[in-house]
Parts: structure tokens; sequence; C-alpha cells
């Protein structure tokens, strides 16, 4: 694995723990898209 590898895997994993922190989850996506995206734009 190279650091650019790294970097993404890491980057990954920062994303899935702020979602889980705020709330934000597949089932909001299914019945609030719009309510996701705002949420995701704000992280």
């Amino acid at each position: 694995m190279d650091t650019d590898d790294y970097k993404y895997l890491r980057f990954e994993r920062i994303v899935e723990q702020m979602k889980q922190a705020q709330g934000i989850t597949e089932q909001l996506k299914a019945e609030n898209q719009m309510e996701w995206v705002a949420r995701m734009n704000n992280m």
C-alpha cells in the first residue's frame, strides 16, 4: 500500500465517523435527499 492509498483510506474513515456522529445515514438519504445533501455539504 502506498502513501496515496493510506491517505484515501484514512479520509474515508474520517468521513464515515463524522457522518455517524452527525446522524447522516442512508435512511436520511432515502427519506429526505435535500437534507442529506445539506448536511453532507456542511461537514
